[in-house]
C-alpha cells in the first residue's frame, strides 16, 4: 500500500488515465474528484468488502456519459 499525504486542489495520478483530485477537506472527511475512463469502474471499499452486500446494491457512481471520453467522478470518503 502506498500512502500519500495531499493538500487541497493537488492530484496524483494512476496509470498514466486514471486522476484523483482532493476536492475538500472537512475534519475526518475528504472529498475526492476522480477523473477516468468511461470503462473503469469505481466502488466505494465498503461496498466490496462487505461479504454480505449483494452485488444488486453497487451502483455506478456517475452514470451519465460525459463528452469527452472521461467522467468526473466523486466520492465522499
Amino acid at each position: 500500500m502506498l500512502v500519500l499525504r495531499r493538500k487541497k486542489d493537488q492530484t496524483l495520478v494512476i496509470n498514466g488515465n486514471i486522476k484523483i483530485t482532493v476536492a475538500r477537506v472537512d475534519g475526518n472527511g475528504v472529498r475526492l474528484a476522480i477523473e477516468a475512463p468511461d470503462q473503469v469502474s469505481i466502488v466505494r471499499g465498503e461496498l466490496t468488502e462487505s461479504a454480505a452486500a449483494p452485488t444488486d446494491d453497487i451502483v455506478p457512481i456517475v452514470e451519465h456519459k460525459s463528452k469527452k471520453r472521461s467522467i468526473l467522478k466523486k466520492i465522499v470518503i
